[in-house]
């Protein structure tokens, strides 16, 4: 069976978005979100979706949809991103804080 994995860390000044299909990376893109506020989260999410539109076509449709966002301080926060994200694709979706990346990503 094929998975499509869609990663995002979105920061105050940029956003990545990454994207995989069966272990293959096909989408990397790093875009500037300085026009991206966190409140309302419903609002956040809309950008957010627009934008996974736009570098990810079928990111709605991936079997994991993973988020780090810059201002998701708190378990309310997270889950006021995560919840309309959630509603808005079939893949299981995590959102933590944009800090929780970086000891990942370092290797």
């Amino acid at each position: 069976m094929s998975e499509t994995i869609v990663g995002v860390d979105l920061g105050g000044t940029k956003t990545q978005v990454a994207a995989a299909h069966d272990a293959v990376l096909v989408t990397n893109e790093t875009r500037p979100s300085m026009d991206w506020v966190q409140v309302p989260w419903s609002d956040a999410a809309k950008w957010l979706a627009a934008t996974l539109d736009d570098v990810v076509p079928g990111w709605r449709s991936a079997s994991q949809l993973v988020v780090g966002a810059h201002g998701c301080d708190s378990i309310a926060q997270i889950e006021q991103l995560r919840m309309p994200l959630q509603a808005m694709t079939r893949a299981a979706c995590e959102v933590v804080n944009d800090a929780e990346l970086v000891i990942p990503a370092s290797g």
